[in-house]
């Protein structure tokens, strides 16, 4: 699982520094597994040098001194993000017409949350700044045609959730400020490759449906060409093994032919026999061709990076068993965090403490005697 984990994160850093690099005018080239080498244009040697060799595994580093270790943490990320933000391929904006009001918040919450046999209190009203990532990603599509998408995967990057109704808001450049209107806080964030490896599955999932098209019909080509060529090919075997069989039967009938016409007629039948193999090769170039241009064959490319923030109300939330005959001390209650969010107009779903799946049913369960837990209406 770990050696999984590790070659999936080799994979998505490969991903960026070829579409960085090819995106400037690089080539990369691949030396081995998890080693790259970088033909960089006259402008970046000076900042990344002639020689410019990418380890993606921390092994490869002694065994090539040369080469710069690409990897979570490492300096030349680091580099290179810094390189990304400076050739403008990042862009942040702030959100305007944001509209913060609690004076309803309690109302608000509930409308959205059903909490079972409890109530909530609100304690205490904070305003943060939160960030989401807009990746836009160009997907091209090749057989013997091209043809081009464009998806864009917007990350909440306070949870990782996919922000999928933040996609409708942001089409509207008119609500783009690049000024920070509201100073406040910002919530904690996942990391940015944390979220371009959340985007790329979500691209993933929504390639599906193109591709499964795409083959579908790339299926049906490949089996009507595969037929033709086959017949083509196979008529001209056959005709020429019924030319062979005729000169056999010449031979056979002609018993006073001088040992020159034998060796004539064996030289005949050679020649046939060279080409029904020569037929049999191209029948399987073609073949090998016809396959080769109608394999669908995809590329995914991150081709635009943007991010958005706005504020949001974080709501410190105590949520109080019902009942008049208990006690307060007797009565179940936890106190958690409820973020309400202004421009979708409602509360974040909240995450079962049991089965940590997103939920906006809760209720309180005490497990053992010291420990109450929010847990969804399934578990």
């Amino acid at each position: 699982m770990e050696l999984g984990d590790n070659r999936k994160t080799s994979n998505r850093l490969r991903e960026f520094a070829t579409t960085l690099f090819e995106s400037t005018g690089g080539v990369v080239e691949s030396v081995e597994d998890d080693l790259i080498e970088v033909l960089l244009p006259k402008e970046l040697e000076e900042r990344f040098g002639t020689d410019f060799l990418i380890a993606l595994d921390p092994e490869i580093v002694p065994e090539v001194p040369s080469a710069q270790l690409l990897n979570y943490g490492s300096a030349l990320l680091d580099d290179l993000i810094a390189f990304t933000e400076e050739q403008g391929t990042v862009s942040r904006v702030y959100l305007t017409g944001i509209h913060l009001d609690d004076s309803r918040i309690k109302q608000n919450l509930k409308r959205t949350l059903r909490f079972e046999g409890s109530d909530i209190q609100i304690r205490r009203i904070k305003v943060k700044l939160f960030k989401y990532l807009l990746f836009t990603f160009k997907i091209r599509y090749t057989t013997d045609e091209r043809e081009e998408e464009f998806i864009s995967v917007g990350v909440n990057m306070e949870n990782g959730q996919i922000a999928r109704r933040l996609i409708n808001v942001v089409s509207d450049p008119g609500r783009y400020s690049q000024e920070n209107y509201l100073i406040c806080p910002e919530a904690e964030s996942i990391s940015v490759y944390q979220a371009y490896g959340i985007a790329q599955k979500e691209v993933e999932r929504k390639m599906i449906a193109s591709i499964n098209y795409h083959k579908t019909a790339m299926e049906k080509v490949i089996h009507q060409e595969s037929t033709r060529i086959s017949k083509f090919y196979q008529d001209n075997d056959t005709e020429l093994q019924q030319r062979i069989e005729k000169e056999n039967v010449r031979r056979e009938t002609h018993v006073d032919w001088t040992a020159d016409e034998h060796r004539k007629s064996e030289a005949r039948i050679q020649t046939l026999l060279s080409k029904r193999q020569v037929n049999e090769i191209e029948r399987k170039r073609r073949l090998k061709e016809m396959l080769d241009k109608y394999t669908l064959r995809t590329n995914v490319r991150l081709i635009n990076l943007l991010e958005i923030a706005y504020p949001k109300m974080v709501n410190t939330v105590a949520v109080v068993e019902n009942g008049d005959k208990k006690s307060a001390g007797e009565s179940l209650r936890v106190t958690t965090t409820i973020i309400w969010d202004p421009v979708t107009q409602s509360p974040e779903p909240l995450i079962c403490s049991k089965c940590l799946k997103l939920t906006t049913t809760l209720k309180l369960v005490r497990p053992s005697k010291d420990d109450t837990q929010l847990v969804c209406g399934k578990c």
